[in-house]
């Protein structure tokens, strides 16, 4: 455990969104001497861990969570989860500094029906996979969040899952390692791959994509899953000092950074990273409070 430096003038901090940097902000700032609540829409704690520690395959980020639960309950932060952050809100707690860091946003890809009732985000599959019924699934991308739902879908009852990927192959972005690992999870499972092979729309029957060849085909699916990456909110900057410029003209990180002198953006709202980056960026801006 580091022995921080207390902090020479103790402030009131309103830490948005329990996912990596938050926490870690939260947990620095708190070591420093801050008053500290840390808050989450959510009813855990995580962020994006939390749903990609869902399949039976991903155990280890459990433990990242248990950890994280144990570091809170131990420490001074506050913690307020299931929780809507609001302008009002913060009038009401007044904060000397907030720290947004409420997370990327899943891309929903301008495909032709992807509206439909029966389409819905990898994100929120992993979150809570009882939520969703059938027997085949189409999974829209075939990185290393598609391949992980896909798999998580035939551990809990989808009896046949098709990858659909657009580029040459499947996991084209990932380390050999992670590829290797996930090519072996995905061969013990009843799932099809359709690699260089473009979604065109999604019908009520499942998705329509079109062939090597140019002719059109049909993947009957009673679930549609998109799965195409996370993009950070692009209409705001990065916290850089004691206090920042925030670009956004509407939207809650441009209300929220209107509430109070001292403001931060990170974590995946600002660049979408992997869990070590956001760590950083958290402990950065704990210690820069």
């Amino acid at each position: 455990e580091q022995d921080l430096t207390p902090a020479v003038k103790k402030k009131k901090v309103m830490v948005v969104g329990a996912g990596p940097a938050g926490i870690r902000c939260a947990l620095t700032a708190s070591r420093r001497g801050h008053d500290v609540t840390l808050y989450d829409r959510m009813p855990v704690i995580g962020g994006m861990v939390y749903p990609g520690s869902r399949p039976a395959f991903k155990d280890e980020l459990k433990l990242i969570l248990k950890w994280w639960e144990t570091e809170l309950a131990e420490s001074t932060v506050k913690v307020n989860l299931s929780t809507e952050v609001t302008p009002a809100l913060v009038d009401r707690e007044a904060p000397d500094a907030i720290v947004i860091s409420v997370g990327g946003k899943p891309i929903k890809p301008p495909i032709p029906g992807i509206d439909k009732p029966h389409v819905v985000c990898a994100i929120d599959v992993m979150r809570d996979v009882r939520a969703f019924k059938g027997k085949k699934a189409a999974v829209i991308g075939g990185g290393e969040v598609g391949c992980e739902t896909a798999c998580h879908l035939c551990d809990n009852g989808f009896e046949q899952v098709t990858v659909i990927e657009m580029l040459p192959s499947v996991m084209a972005l990932s380390s050999k390692i992670t590829k290797n690992h996930m090519e072996l999870l995905l061969e013990a499972r009843p799932i099809t791959l359709m690699e260089g092979t473009p979604v065109t729309a999604i019908t009520d029957e499942g998705v329509e994509v079109k062939l090597k060849t140019g002719k059109l085909w049909g993947v009957d699916a009673d679930l549609v899953v998109y799965a195409v990456g996370v993009s950070a909110d692009t209409q705001s900057s990065q916290s850089s000092g004691p206090a920042m410029k925030v670009t956004a003209k509407s939207g809650l990180i441009a209300e929220l950074s209107m509430k109070a002198n001292e403001v931060h953006i990170i974590g995946d709202c600002c660049h979408v990273a992997r869990i070590l980056e956001a760590t950083e960026a958290g402990e950065k801006i704990g210690r820069w409070l």
